[in-house]
């Protein structure tokens, strides 16, 4: 697993670089090693979530391999929070070396989403963390003095309790307060994170038909028109499920392409419905 601090020994871009070489994850792989880092492979002792001991009380090792491999899958995504969050305030001269100690901060919240997150929540590991790691950079650049968070909302980070979706946060400025990024739709990270060039030419090399592939190009923003699945349906004469199946289908060739690239970065986006 990459080095989860980007100041030691390394720079930013030595880090980004490790990261790409981290591969992608499937729900089942995902699950699967949630699964392993969960339970003892001797006694079968289940750890709960948040449970970051490293021996289980028969005295066993804990798949300590399967968390690692968890933790950078999400690392990208991660930087790519942080990346916005040190475009908004770095402009302001406040700061110095400030995207570093954000990608920092980033990485806790993806420490953490690990330890917390459990499959039965019915979402990705990816689309948890995403709450960690806002939570965390907050924390951070309130520290800094650059935001301030709300007693409750400190308090809340402090005992570690699940962050919620509405952040309970004051600004010194409310162009600031309007302009903080929040969670991106599924689509906009796929493009954000691999880039319009390496997602279209991974589209044009799926075993899809020129139909199927229009479809795809259209669901993930590579068309200017049209923008929803029910406009997309209308324009190639598909029915609202027909388009929905050739959109998961392409979604899952998708990421069997980029992940033989060896790309790294969010997998969210393909298993959206």
């Amino acid at each position: 697993m990459p080095n989860v601090s980007p100041q030691k020994d390394r720079g930013l871009g030595s880090y980004l670089a490790a990261l790409n070489r981290c591969a992608l994850l499937s729900a089942e792989e995902e699950r699967a090693l949630v699964q392993r880092y969960r339970t003892c492979t001797r006694c079968q002792h289940e750890f709960p979530r948040g449970d970051i001991a490293s021996r289980c009380p028969c005295g066993a090792s804990r798949d300590l391999a399967a968390r690692a491999r968890l933790v950078e899958s999400v690392l990208r995504y991660g930087v790519t929070v942080a990346r916005k969050y040190a475009m908004m305030f770095g402009r302001s001269g406040r700061a110095t070396g400030l995207l570093e100690v954000l990608v920092s901060a980033a990485n806790l919240g993806v420490l953490t989403a690990v330890d917390q997150f459990e499959p039965a929540f019915g979402t990705r590991l990816i689309t948890y963390a995403d709450l960690w790691i806002r939570e965390k950079i907050r924390a951070e650049l309130d520290t800094m003095g650059l935001i301030r968070i709300s007693k409750a909302r400190q308090a809340q980070h402090r005992s570690q309790k699940e962050p919620s979706a509405e952040p309970l946060i004051t600004f010194e400025d409310t162009r600031v307060a309007e302009a903080l990024p929040g969670p991106e739709k599924p689509e906009e990270h796929l493009l954000n994170t691999y880039g319009r060039d390496l997602v279209q030419q991974a589209i044009s090399e799926l075993d899809m038909n020129p139909r199927d592939k229009y479809v795809l190009l259209a669901y993930v923003g590579l068309k200017e028109d049209p923008k929803t699945l029910d406009q997309i349906a209308a324009r190639v004469g598909l029915s609202g499920e027909g388009v929905r199946k050739v959109k998961r289908r392409g979604l899952e060739l998708l990421r069997q392409r980029l992940a033989a690239r060896d790309v790294n970065g969010s997998t969210d986006v393909f298993t959206s419905t």
